[in-house]
C-alpha cells in the first residue's frame, strides 16, 4: 500500500524511545528475566540509534538475544551491545553455497566474507547461533553439504536447520510452482513438519534426513560421514543409527541445536 501510494519502498523500524517503552513494561510489570529481540537484523540500526538504546539500556541489565546476518556485523555497534547486556546473536546463514544463494535464495555475499565478518565474535564472551534452511526449490543434496561445509568453518555454538517453507506472497513459493514442484492451493505447514516440495533431485525423505542430521555433520569427525548419512534414513535402522549418534553428540558437546532437528 505504502509503495503504491508513494511510489517508493518502505523501511518499517520502531524508534529506540518506543522499544525502551515496551522493554521496561516488560521488565518492571512482566518481571522478565530474558529479552529476545525478534527483529530479523537488529544491526539494521544506525550507531546513532546502538548508542542511543545501549545508554536507555543501561539501568534495564537484562541480558537479551538478538538477529543479524555475517556480513552485517559491525564491531562498534556489537561491543556496545555486548557492554549493555548482549548475551548471544544468531545469525541467517540460510545456504552455504554462494552462486545458490545468490541466485535462488537472494543472498548476495562471498564466503569470505561472512566468514570474516563473524570472527568478530570470536574476541567477545557472546553465543553465537547460525540459521540454516534446506530443501530450497532447485537444491541438491550435493548443494546441501555446502551448508554444512561453512558452518564448520565458522563453528557456532548453536545450528539451527530448518525445513524450507513455500509461504503465500514470496517469490520462492513462485519458483517452487513454477518448477512444478509444488500447486499452488497448498498452505505452508511448519518448517518443522517436512518438506511439501516434489523435487526429482531431492526427495522430501532426503530433505528431512539432512534436516535432522545436520548438526552431527557440523560437529562429528568427517570420518564419521559414513555412519550420519546412514542416520538420515527414516527407517528403524536408521532411527537406530540416529540415536546412538545423538546421544554421542550430546556426551560430547551438549545441547547446541537451536530448535528440534
Amino acid at each position: 500500500m505504502y509503495k503504491n501510494e508513494t511510489g517508493k519502498s518502505y523501511f518499517r523500524k520502531k524508534s529506540i524511545s518506543k522499544v525502551m517503552e515496551d522493554i521496561r513494561y516488560l521488565a518492571d510489570e512482566m518481571k522478565a528475566e530474558y529479552l529476545f529481540f525478534w527483529a530479523d537484523n537488529f544491526l539494521a540500526y544506525t550507531r546513532q540509534e546502538i548508542d542511543e538504546f545501549c545508554e536507555a539500556y543501561a539501568d534495564i541489565k537484562l541480558p537479551f538475544f538478538c538477529q543479524s546476518y555475517p556480513t552485517t556485523l559491525d564491531e562498534y555497534k556489537f561491543k556496545r551491545l555486548v557492554d549493555a547486556g548482549l548475551h548471544k546473536i544468531n545469525m541467517g546463514m540460510e545456504h552455504g553455497n554462494e552462486e545458490f544463494r545468490k541466485k535462488v535464495v537472494n543472498r548476495i555475499y562471498s564466503n569470505n566474507k561472512a566468514i570474516e565478518q563473524t570472527k568478530i565474535l570470536q574476541s567477545y564472551d557472546v553465543q553465537c547461533g547460525l540459521a540454516n534452511i534446506v530443501g530450497f526449490p532447485g537444491e541438491t543434496p550435493e548443494l546441501h553439504m555446502d551448508t554444512v561445509r561453512i558452518n564448520r568453518i565458522i563453528q557456532p555454538h548453536t545450528a539451527s536447520c530448518s525445513i524450507f517453507t513455500p509461504f503465500h506472497g514470496t517469490p520462492l513459493r513462485k519458483l517452487a510452482v513454477k518448477l512444478g514442484y509444488m500447486k499452488d492451493d497448498f498452505i505452508a505447514p511448519a518448517n518443522s513438519e517436512g518438506s511439501i516440495l516434489n523435487m526429482p533431485n531431492f526427495t522430501k525423505e532426503q530433505i528431512y534426513g539432512k534436516a535432522r542430521t545436520f548438526n552431527l555433520y557440523v560437529k562429528l569427525p568427517i570420518n564419521r560421514y559414513k555412519d550420519i548419512k546412514k542416520a538420515e534414513d527414516n527407517t528403524p535402522e536408521g532411527d537406530r543409527i540416529w540415536e546412538e549418534l545423538k546421544q554421542e553428540f550430546f556426551e560430547e558437546f551438549g545441547d547446541t541445536k537451536d530448535d528440534g532437528h
